[in-house]
Order: structure tokens, then sequence, then C-alpha cells
């Protein structure tokens, strides 16, 4: 792991607080960007590499706990540091997210510890949100008919199902779903599964006619045998089928 690869922030209010992280950082070989408030770190340019934030409790402009609320799970993996032992907020802090809450006197070795571990966190975020920008990217060249057909398949329902739903024949849906299954790069149909559930598809206002939206609301309605019967009621048909 270089220093080119990640990056290390500083921002906390207490100056022997910032000396302690400083002389520990060091030790295990990180260099820092000291930072002097929350609105500076705020108005920084995206990272394009995985970062680190270790961020005090008290800040001259907000709490720590405030920027790690405005942050969420898109800035830098936070590592709390605190001059005395807090424990509510220590609780707190690490249910938000935080990687961890270390108070002095500073270990070395547990910053490090805890600085490594959470560019690996964000790493990982960074590739999550890849992962789910790259199937974004690919559901949205799909058709509103075949956005409608991903929703009903992989929410369980049959061909001959989502075809008496969306008002055409099962013919056509065969086709559209080897469309959707090339423009979703899926290899199988339990990729695409997959896909809808990253995608929360079945939860999407676009992509569903009326029909669509009528048989999800349903779910796995019964006919009393145990078998799914469509939902009562006229279906939206859309041109293009």
């Amino acid at each position: 792991m270089t220093s080119g690869n990640f990056i290390v922030y500083t921002l906390v209010a207490s100056g022997p607080l910032r000396e302690a992280i400083r002389a520990s950082a060091w030790s295990g070989g990180f260099r820092p960007v000291t930072l002097n408030s929350a609105r500076e770190y705020l108005s920084l340019p995206a990272s394009p590499v995985p970062a680190c934030l270790i961020l005090g409790i008290d800040l001259p402009d907000m709490s720590g706990a405030e920027l790690q609320a405005r942050i969420g799970n898109e800035g830098a993996a936070i590592v709390f540091v605190s001059e005395e032992v807090d424990i509510p907020r220590c609780v707190r802090a690490i249910k938000a997210g935080a990687v961890d809450f270390l108070t002095l006197p500073l270990d070395p070795r547990e910053l490090v510890r805890a600085i490594h571990n959470a560019i690996e966190l964000d790493g990982r975020r960074r590739a999550a949100r890849a992962r789910i920008w790259d199937l974004e990217r690919r559901y949205r060249t799909l058709t509103a008919r075949e956005g409608e057909l991903f929703a009903l398949i992989t929410k369980g329902l049959l061909n001959k199902q989502a075809a008496s739903v969306l008002g055409i024949s099962p013919m056509t849906v065969q086709i559209h779903r080897g469309r959707i299954m090339r423009k979703m790069a899926a290899r199988s149909f339990a990729d695409l599964v997959r896909f809808a559930d990253a995608l929360e598809v079945a939860r999407r206002p676009d992509h569903r006619s009326q029909g669509a939206a009528h048989a999800l609301d349903a779910g796995e309605r019964s006919n009393g045998a145990g078998q799914w019967a469509p939902p009562v009621g006229p279906c939206e048909t859309l041109a293009g089928d």
C-alpha cells in the first residue's frame, strides 16, 4: 500500500491530539493531510483513491458526528479519536459506520491498524459503487417494456404469468427476456435475480406499467390452491410488442 494509492486526512481541533496523531501516523509510514474545519473537508473534490479521515469529536464549525452524518458512505472511511473515553459517543459513531474510536494515549500500532482498515473499507465501498453504477448503466439500456418484464420475472413470475400481466404473448416475453439477458450481461437467470436485487428493481417507479405495478403489489397472490393467480382487472398494454 503506497501513498499514491490512498490518502489520509486529519481533522481534529485539539493541538495535543493532532500532534499525537501525526507522530503515530508517521511511525506507520503515513503522511496525513491536516485540515482545520469540517467545511474545508466538505469543500475538497472527491478523492480519486481510497481515503481515511481521522476525525475529532468536537470541531470548530460542527461536531464530528454531524460531519459523519453529512459524509455517510460516500466519503472517506472514518476513524474517530478523542482525548477521553466517551462510551455513548463511541457506540453511536461505530453504529453510524466509523471504523474505530480511539482515545489518548494513542497506541501507534492501533492507529496504524485502524488507518489500514479504513483504507481497505473505502476501497471495498468504491468497488461496490462502481459495480452498481455499471449495473445502472446496463439497466438504462432496457426499453420500457423490457424494464417491466425484468421486474416481473425477477419477482418470480413465469413467462406465461408475465405475458398475462403485460397483455402480450409468451413468445414475445421469451424474445424480450433474451434481450434483457444480453443487455444486462447476465450469464444466467440467477445473475439476473441478483442484479434486480442490487438495483431494487421491484421498487422503482420507472419501467413499470400500471399492470406490472399491480402484479408486483399483489405479490404471490394465490387462487386458493397454492398457485399464483393474475390480478383482477384490466392490464395496461403498451405499443411496440
